[in-house]
């Protein structure tokens, strides 16, 4: 018995030996496994100035203003050696923001068969896409907002760490982090401050600099985190945001100062993300559930489009989407409403006339044509021409799109002759997506056709 006593009290004695030792050392490393469910709030504000050019190409600056807020359930789906890449489904009981732009109000919401949405982040970046349907560009913009809860843990050194040390951070990390394309230049630091109880409190900041889109960015960043040593996990993030980003091609420059607040806590009940409910959707993101709908009430059209392309313009008249590719213009589609001819079709060699004249100078020659029926039902005249714009090669592509009830539209996607090896499909997916939604008010005139395709 005594012998047994002296091993005990020799046992303690190394045990209390070693955990002096390691006193001021913390396990700073994250234990997400497949099947963990968390809860997330995010609250996010936004001040500052939004930057874009007037007709004489002049910057010219108006207020901006956000407040938004998500509220969503999240289960890690798949995880890889060193997080390398994870997924994850979530389940949004709040998406909403106001943004407040000069003396324009937005409130943009998720819809109510979008609230369920994958999380994707791999090397290179962060994506979400809804597996029931594609999203619009203002619903991804509404939730695909910076600190996405599956990049935080990347913040940690997973290692061991002492109180008053610090740690750098990866340059594509910061840019998941940041939501932004590529990091050219970062400074940013994180450092071990304190333990309260079991949580551990580390902080950041430094500034980055770097591309969306080709774009010019340049980030101060500031911020707060805690990680709860017990459970091995991040439960509070607080991030401090200063940005002036450049004038892009498609989107306006600014110059804010955000803050978002992050709150995880552990769930224990898989609720609408269980074994069950997720059966049969993917997993890991493709080109087609990646794609967006744009739906033109003015227009009255529907269509589906991938993520380069960016709507410019949305009005009664007409529509015209960019596809803009870091930083480079690629491509412009111009779509437009005909009025309704329920009885007679539009011959193939009348349409490809009718293109022919609306080129007029510019014209070179005819590449190929074709008609054809897509699956939503629609039927297609379509002509490729070539010639010249502004002294620079361009290719145009035709379209003219028209159901059994007679509704029709034409569009026209222009791009450089040299970027048309590159991107030969541009268009296909805009087309074989496109539906006629309720009829267009559209005037009956003899010149329609042809005025719309001079557009």
């Amino acid at each position: 018995m005594r012998t047994t006593l002296r091993f005990l009290s020799f046992t303690s004695l190394v045990l209390l030996t070693v955990s002096c030792c390691k006193a001021d050392g913390y396990d700073l490393v994250d234990s997400r496994a497949p099947g963990d469910l968390q809860e997330v709030t995010v609250n996010v504000f936004v001040t500052g100035k939004l930057k874009t050019k007037d007709k004489e190409k002049q910057t010219v600056e108006v207020p901006l203003g956000v407040n938004g807020r998500l509220r969503y359930d999240e289960r890690i789906r798949d995880l890889e050696v060193d997080a390398a890449k994870v997924r994850s489904a979530r389940h949004y009981h709040e998406a909403t923001a106001r943004i407040q732009v000069d003396t324009f109000t937005i409130e943009p919401r998720l819809s109510k068969r979008h609230l369920l949405l994958m999380s994707e982040v791999d090397e290179d970046q962060a994506k979400l896409f809804c597996p029931l349907g594609p999203l619009s560009r203002e619903e991804l913009d509404l939730v695909n907002v910076q600190a996405n809860s599956l990049v935080l843990p990347s913040l940690l050194p997973q290692r061991e760490q002492q109180i008053g040390q610090s740690w750098s951070h990866e340059k594509q990390m910061l840019a998941k982090l940041l939501g932004i394309d590529a990091v050219r230049t970062s400074d940013v630091k994180s450092t071990f401050q304190r333990v309260d109880g079991e949580v551990a409190h580390i902080t950041m900041g430094g500034d980055v600099s770097g591309t969306v889109q080709g774009v010019e960015t340049k980030i101060k960043v500031s911020g707060e985190y805690q990680f709860d040593l017990a459970q091995q996990r991040m439960t509070a993030v607080e991030l401090k945001l200063h940005e002036d980003r450049e004038i892009g091609s498609a989107e306006p420059g600014f110059t804010v100062d955000a803050k978002l607040q992050l709150q995880m806590t552990r769930l224990d009940d898989p609720s609408r993300l269980s074994e069950s409910a997720l059966a049969g959707l993917p997993v890991a993101s493709s080109p087609e559930t990646l794609m967006l709908r744009f739906e033109s009430s003015a227009g009255k059209f529907l269509l589906m489009h991938d993520r380069p392309w960016r709507v410019m313009v949305n009005n009664s008249k007409q529509a015209i989407l960019r596809y803009i590719e870091n930083g480079e213009f690629i491509a412009q589609c111009n779509v437009s409403r005909l009025p309704r001819k329920p009885k007679n079709r539009l011959p193939l060699a009348s349409f490809q006339s009718d293109v022919q004249n609306s080129l007029g100078e510019n014209f070179g020659s005819f590449v190929d044509s074709a008609e054809f029926d897509t699956d939503e039902g629609l039927h297609v005249l379509q002509v490729t021409a070539v010639g010249e714009a502004s002294n620079l090669p361009v290719q145009w592509r035709y379209y003219h799109l028209s159901d059994k009830a007679g509704y029709r539209a034409a569009c026209v996607v222009t791009m450089r002759a040299k970027m048309v090896e590159q991107y030969p499909q541009i268009a296909e997916r805009l087309i074989a997506s496109f539906q006629f939604r309720e009829e267009a008010d559209t005037p009956e005139t003899a010149q329609e056709l042809r005025s719309v395709l001079k557009k």
